[in-house]
């Protein structure tokens, strides 16, 4: 008896030598799952991702989850687009005196440099690139940012990454990175991206890319009809490279809904999407 069926849904148990679950063998091309795992039909064995994990207490999808050990520490916050979550964080980081940012993108950069205003706070970046906003920038680019950064009194760590989260008696205390240095912390900011949460429509049929976005076309049409998808969980592409990229920018999407609106409305303005720029 599969006790766990209900909780996952399309998948099925296999009864392998660690216990796992695996897609239906009926599936003939590769998915994201929920945690971000891809997953290949039949349960074919490439890097592990055919083992998927489950306990009496709940079904843990993916072969691990990729969050860091101690992130649900009281103070670790995250950056939400939520504005009760913000307006929270907002005062717990104004009594905080050691503040480490883990991400050196656009939102890390930005909240690790407004914060280092304040005389009274010392702010750490960790970033695991050799730059900041590598994945924006050219290499010279990237270079002058990170002086920049810098100069405004934040303490760089490029080329780092975060071991685990510290703490005691269930508020954090520090950070350990990957070489063994120990940073104190009052209030560690997790800015390392997210990912679409699509669970939902794949269990309705829609395709779903490599990125875990709702595959569509430039009309923003998924494979199911009288369904579209736009925003954060959509895919994207890159207007120059073409390449499939998963870009969640409030102006890629806001662009994205006018054009689906014009069309569900047979408004000729302008009728398809191509492609956008990750530009801050």
């Amino acid at each position: 008896e599969d006790e766990f069926k209900n909780d996952r849904g399309k998948y099925k148990l296999n009864k392998l030598d660690r216990g796992s679950i695996s897609y239906s063998d009926s599936m003939d091309y590769s998915i994201m799952a929920p945690d971000g795992t891809k997953i290949y039909p039949g349960g074919t064995k490439v890097k592990n991702n055919w083992c998927w994990r489950w306990s009496k207490e709940k079904v843990k999808w993916g072969l691990k989850n990729n969050f860091i050990e101690g992130y649900d520490l009281e103070n670790v916050l995250y950056i939400k687009k939520e504005y009760d979550y913000i307006a929270k964080a907002m005062e717990i980081t104004k009594n905080a005196k050691n503040i480490i940012v883990i991400g050196g993108g656009f939102i890390g950069v930005e909240v690790a440099e407004q914060l280092a205003k304040f005389s009274d706070k010392s702010v750490s970046l960790i970033e695991m690139e050799k730059h900041c906003l590598s994945r924006a920038f050219s290499a010279q680019t990237t270079k002058i940012t990170d002086e920049l950064i810098e100069a405004s009194g934040v303490k760089l760590y490029c080329e780092n990454i975060v071991k685990r989260i510290l703490g005691e008696n269930g508020k954090v205390s520090g950070i350990e990175l990957a070489d063994g240095t120990r940073l104190d912390a009052d209030v560690v900011i997790a800015s390392i991206g997210y990912k679409p949460n699509t669970a939902l429509a794949y269990e309705s049929g829609l395709v779903i890319n490599d990125n875990n976005a709702i595959n569509c076309d430039n009309y923003l049409r998924t494979n199911k009809k009288d369904i579209f998808a736009v925003g954060d969980c959509s895919s994207t592409k890159g207007f120059i490279t073409g390449r499939t990229d998963n870009i969640m920018l409030a102006s890629t999407a806001t662009a994205e809904a006018r054009i689906l609106g014009y069309n569900l409305f047979s408004i000729n303005l302008i009728r398809n999407f191509p492609n956008t720029i990750s530009v801050f």
